[in-house]
């Protein structure tokens, strides 16, 4: 049953607490009121009630339970920032242990809050989200910046690799290199000089932007180029 309230002013604390647990979800609310500018708009139970109330009142902020079945505090997040880029979601109830809260952000979470938090810290985070500020501690803020530069290298590695076009024969060459063949074995097979071989490999290396054949072999069969050897 979705409890909703009066109070609709537009203001920078507008606030809908989400919770499966009609203790938690209240008791947050009653606190949440005791602070003049954040207007807890409503409390309900799920993401459909939820969504109704953003339609309705269009909140700035959603406070969601991460305790809930399936992770349902990040889901939520994911789906409301997906089709409301203005409202942000805040996750409530994470460890703070780097997995759940980055897992969190990459679901488009705009803040989050710890198990072991308190009821100020909770409102410190709220007005900070509300501000378009956000914190955390070293621990996690580390956690992030490293999952950011994992994802910007795998990004980089994309674009290099759907910038470069491998003629056929390049692709050839590259496959006889992983065979173990060397630039002279490789031209005797083909029938042709050495250096055109070599040729090739520069360009190559140069097009992949690497340095070592065995790199060119090992880069275009992570990404597909070629195909793995079978184990013997």
């Amino acid at each position: 049953m979705m409890e909703q309230h009066a109070q609709v002013s537009l203001h920078p604390g507008r606030v809908i607490v989400v919770d499966d647990n009609r203790l938690v979800r209240e008791g947050i609310s009653a606190l949440l009121r005791q602070h003049p500018d954040i207007e807890v708009v409503a409390s309900v139970t799920d993401g459909r009630e939820a969504f109704e109330v953003i339609e309705a009142n269009r909140p700035v902020i959603v406070l969601a339970g991460a305790s809930t079945p399936e992770r349902r505090g990040v889901m939520l997040a994911r789906e409301i920032t997906r089709k409301y880029s203005d409202v942000r979601v805040v996750v409530m109830g994470l460890p703070e242990e780097p997995a759940p809260v980055t897992e969190a952000i990459e679901a488009g979470a705009a803040g989050y809050i710890v198990q072991e938090a308190s009821v100020e810290d909770l409102v410190d985070v709220l007005r900070l989200v509300a501000r378009g500020e956000t914190q955390c501690s070293p621990k996690i803020a580390a956690a992030v910046f490293s999952s950011l530069a994992e994802l910007a290298a795998a990004r980089r590695a994309n674009d290099v690799i759907s910038g470069v076009r491998l003629t056929p024969r390049e692709v050839q060459i590259l496959g006889l290199v992983a065979e173990g063949l060397t630039n002279k074995e490789i031209a005797a097979r083909l029938h042709v000089a050495t250096q055109t071989v070599k040729n090739h490999m520069h360009n190559i290396l140069d097009k992949l932007k690497l340095k070592h054949r065995l790199e060119a072999v090992q880069y275009a069969m992570e990404v597909g180029i070629l195909r793995r050897p079978p184990f013997r």
